[in-house]
């Protein structure tokens, strides 16, 4: 009897232990921005900015929209609208139709999203405007889920 009710303990104990630890899952809906304002002795300086808006939607997927630019002078920019699916708080986005060797990756972290842009060709890598790369840490400035815009027209977008 002693033994059931020291094993019983244990199993409750192990079982609030285990539920401490666990994090409830955060929703990678809201708005992520890029701002990075670098400003480096001898060098150019890096005004890039840009936005992401996720709305989650059912089964693991998400509706994006990506707007990139370089900043002054030129302001070549680029963007997308899609939707996609969260693997692993991992997205990935592919442009076969314009640049089949681009990849974007965008991590989900606690307090933002790193994207990662590789391209055979940079100068008009993913389909974006000359040079732009949407690289970087975009940190995350909203929870609410936003309502989703094409980053050129501003129209409103209805995700599935």
């Amino acid at each position: 009897m002693k033994q059931v009710l020291i094993l019983a303990l244990l199993f409750i104990s192990l079982i609030l232990f285990i539920g401490f630890r666990i994090k409830p899952k955060t929703s990678p809906s809201g708005t992520y921005k890029l701002n990075t304002n670098k400003f480096i002795k001898g060098r150019e300086p890096d005004l890039r900015y840009g936005i992401i808006q996720i709305k989650e939607l059912p089964r693991s997927k998400a509706a994006i929209t990506l707007e990139s630019s370089l900043g002054p002078p030129s302001y070549n920019s680029g963007s997308f609208v899609d939707t996609l699916v969260i693997t692993n708080n991992t997205i990935t986005y592919t442009t076969p139709e314009y640049d089949s060797s681009c990849i974007l990756t965008l991590k989900f972290l606690p307090k933002g999203i790193i994207v990662m842009q590789k391209s055979a060709n940079p100068n008009s890598a993913c389909g974006f405007g000359h040079g732009v790369d949407a690289s970087g840490f975009y940190k995350r400035i909203s929870n609410d889920t936003p309502i989703l815009k094409q980053p050129i027209t501003g129209e409103i977008i209805s995700p599935n």
